[in-house]
């Protein structure tokens, strides 16, 4: 995130860092409550953490922070055109392993189909975890 300030000569940029993930807001099903969601595609069925090109260290951070606050964190992960779904627990089981540093694809949690052009329905799925 980045603010400018001043005019003139001599103008002063701030970059601040950016707490939102990739998706957030207010989920009626969940008496309004916030969620927030981190998406992932990967051509490979790993998702890495705390690495570029997967879960990265400052995403995780604020998962986290998001997750303490009392929101609904997850990612949502699509590879080879189907998603499936992170939650925090997972990431840390994940990060609790030393000789890990990814989330395999066949420990995500697979959505439940969607209807029409929503092959998966990541709510519906989310509704089942929380």
């Amino acid at each position: 995130m980045i603010k400018s300030r001043g005019r003139g000569t001599f103008p002063y940029t701030f970059h601040l860092a950016n707490p939102w993930l990739d998706y957030a807001g207010c989920w009626t099903a969940r008496a309004n409550r916030h969620i927030i969601i981190e998406a992932k595609t990967t051509k490979h069925p790993t998702l890495s953490i705390n690495r570029h090109g997967g879960i990265t260290e400052s995403q995780w951070k604020n998962l986290q922070l998001w997750e303490a606050a009392g929101s609904i964190c997850l990612v949502a992960w699509q590879h080879e055109m189907r998603i499936r779904i992170v939650t925090p627990d997972l990431i840390k089981m994940a990060l609790a392993d030393t000789s890990r540093v990814s989330i395999r694809w066949c420990d995500a949690i697979p959505c439940i189909p969607g209807h029409g052009w929503a092959t998966d329905d990541i709510l519906k799925t989310a509704e089942l975890l929380t």
